[in-house]
């Protein structure tokens, strides 16, 4: 399957030069998400509260692709889990600081590796210290090549096929001695390996956390079943470690070539 580039540029409603295959750019969305650490699980009602479904494009927590607010490693208290579902490949980046009316890129994202028959992936959380020394900031994953469609000026947008891309590369801070990893970035806490069938264990780039940073847009690519598209997601307002407002957008992708 081809990946994709969606490029977001944020033009002057005047003097604007319209493609001829535009598509109008979907309604942008809210939606409040709380820290699911303060609801009890069993009240169901409250939890789904913690969760954005991104089939739905409403709150709720399942067995589908979602995004939950509420895990804390160490003193991150922000942190979004990337739920899956079951085919567990929908992947979430961090593109930068920007607002909706900026110019910005939105860099191909490539999903995570599927998991063949009989194989395990093994996630490991760690946020113990080290000797009382601060931890190094995380290395996050390379950007995507630029994007290849552009936003217009009067809300539609012109996408284009992407031949090739560039997964994110993975941290090379994971496994260095003497980190204090309680107060390391969440890329040096998270790592996890994949085991196979034969009982062998390789490194996996895969990881569901991603920090929730005020300001900062995301770009999440959903693989859910024959379903592949795009997530554009901003974090409006945080209560540190209660909750977070964020707007987003859903973009269908091209067919690829």
């Amino acid at each position: 399957m081809k990946m994709v580039l969606i490029a977001f540029v944020i033009l002057a409603a005047m003097g604007t030069c319209l493609a001829q295959d535009n598509a109008k750019l979907p309604a942008i969305q809210t939606v409040e998400l709380q820290n699911s650490t303060h609801i009890p699980v069993s009240d169901r009602m409250r939890y789904q509260k913690a969760c954005l479904n991104l089939r739905t494009l409403e709150r709720g927590c399942g067995a589908f692709p979602a995004i939950h607010f509420g895990d804390q490693i160490g003193v991150n208290v922000n942190l979004f889990q990337v739920n899956g579902g079951i085919d567990d490949r929908t992947r979430m980046v961090r593109i930068g600081k920007f607002n909706w009316t900026d110019k910005f890129t939105v860099p191909s994202v490539t999903p995570w590796e599927p998991l063949e028959s009989g194989e395990q992936r093994i996630i490991n959380v760690n946020a113990s210290g080290a000797n009382g020394t601060d931890g190094a900031p995380g290395v996050s994953g390379a950007d995507g090549a630029d994007g290849v469609a552009g936003m217009n000026g009067d809300g539609t947008y012109t996408p284009t096929v992407q031949i090739t891309a560039r997964a994110a590369v993975p941290s090379t801070a994971r496994g260095t001695r003497g980190i204090n990893y309680a107060t390391a970035d969440v890329t040096v806490q998270v790592n996890s390996s994949i085991k196979g069938r034969d009982g062998k264990v390789r490194q996996d780039p895969y990881t569901p956390y991603v920090e929730a940073k005020l300001g900062y847009m995301y770009a999440v690519h959903v693989v859910d079943g024959e379903k592949d598209y795009y997530m554009l997601i901003r974090v409006d307002e945080i209560i540190d470690g209660r909750s977070v407002k964020l707007s987003f957008i859903k973009i269908d992708l091209p067919t690829a070539l």
